[in-house]
């Protein structure tokens, strides 16, 4: 009896409770009714308020674009990145509106077109916008383009793609392209190679007044850095290459108004400085130093890789240690890679550390991932030619 008496008397008080609460909420909205005035002028009040309709005002600013009919900004930003860049887009999705990490459109599943073919196909691009004047869709202006996962198809005709965006006029915009792939094919439709594509990014040195590309990348899994630079005063592009995987550095400087192309190409390979003679035709590559050392032809079509490398001495003990470049191309799995083909000659007149043996001429072959030093030969003393033909696979 006690307990059912002391359960009524805990409910009645919740219920009090209760009233209490909401007779309280009323007082003060009554009290807010009738004194609106003198809380609003109030300082600590007058502050609360003026953040909150600036913020409410602002994020209102920001979320505009939500508001605009999607096929027409679709047009309209399709018409300026072809204006801009010539740069033609085929969006096979409806466009959206993103806003943070800042104001952005983005879309998914878009086409890269040349020539009337598609010649990549993006996962995603977001389209950066400027954050002047948002009221209207007629004075939306594109700036930055950042294109994510896009696998090019190329053929070396289409190479051309990433010449002209060297070519375009000077802006305060940049166009990016992430986690990206690039697969050159031949005419018969054979793939050539895989260039993989980190970043890179396009933009324009208002310091030196050249448009610029800057780009990490990997080739036959070897790592390297890349910039290219326009001068569209003198008309040239400049180069610069860098992997210090096979510790290489390439720099040179071309026309690109000459049909024939050439030029002369810094070396640095292995800590020793050349310079190479080039003559880029058609169809084919030439290069050659000016003593010989090195000549050889890159042929484009089909791609095939040539060299001849004459030394004077050698000293298999070094070309064979941990840290040469044979080594290093060896652990780099280059010869593995089954669209590279190629040959290379190596004419050594004295083998050093190696007692009688001299006049080398060692002829390696890579055909489809298939390694063959096969009619190679070497000499020992004056009178005996040692010749190898083995295959191997």
């Amino acid at each position: 009896m006690s307990k059912h008496f002391l359960s009524i008397k805990t409910f009645k008080k919740q219920i009090v409770s209760i009233n209490d609460s909401i007779e309280s909420y009323f007082n003060k909205l009554k009290y807010f009714k009738s004194n609106y005035k003198k809380i609003l002028l109030n300082k600590e009040y007058r502050v609360f308020w003026g953040v909150g309709i600036v913020t409410f005002l602002t994020l209102l600013y920001f979320l505009m674009p939500t508001f605009y009919n999607k096929n027409y900004i679709q047009s309209e930003i399709k018409n300026q990145i072809f204006k801009n860049y010539n740069i033609k887009l085929k969006f096979n999705e409806k466009i959206n509106y993103g806003l943070l990490p800042k104001p952005h459109f983005f879309t998914k599943r878009l086409s890269i077109i040349k020539d009337e073919k598609e010649i990549a196909s993006t996962d995603t691009l977001k389209v950066f916008i400027e954050l002047g004047n948002l009221f209207s869709i007629d004075n939306i202006t594109i700036k930055d383009l950042l294109f994510n996962k896009t696998d090019f198809n190329l053929y070396p005709e289409d190479l051309i793609f990433f010449q002209n965006l060297l070519k375009i006029e000077p802006n305060e915009n940049n166009i990016y392209f992430k986690k990206s792939n690039l697969f050159l094919r031949d005419k018969n439709d054979e793939l050539l190679f895989i260039n993989k594509i980190d970043t890179s990014k396009f933009y324009y040195d208002s310091k030196n007044l050249k448009n610029v590309l800057k780009s990490k990348n990997e080739i036959f899994n070897i790592p390297f850095k890349m910039v290219v630079k326009n001068d569209k005063f003198n008309k040239k592009f400049s180069t610069k290459f860098n992997s210090k995987k096979i510790r290489l550095d390439i720099e040179n400087e071309t026309s690109y108004e000459e049909k024939t192309k050439n030029g002369l190409l810094d070396i640095l390979f292995i800590n020793k400085n050349t310079s190479l003679n080039y003559e880029i035709k058609k169809n084919y590559l030439n290069y050659f130093s000016e003593d010989e050392s090195y000549k050889g032809k890159i042929d484009f079509k089909p791609f095939y890789f040539s060299a001849e490398f004459n030394y004077e001495g050698l000293s298999f003990k070094n070309f064979l240690k941990n840290d040469s470049i044979v080594m290093d191309l060896i652990q780099s799995e280059i010869f593995n890679n089954k669209n590279l083909n190629l040959d290379l000659v190596f004419n050594i007149k004295d083998v050093v550390n190696m007692i009688e043996l001299n006049n080398l001429i060692l002829k390696i072959g890579i055909e489809q991932g298939i390694i063959s030093p096969s009619n190679s030969s070497i000499r020992w003393k004056d009178d005996l030619t040692i010749l190898l033909k083995v295959d191997f696979y």
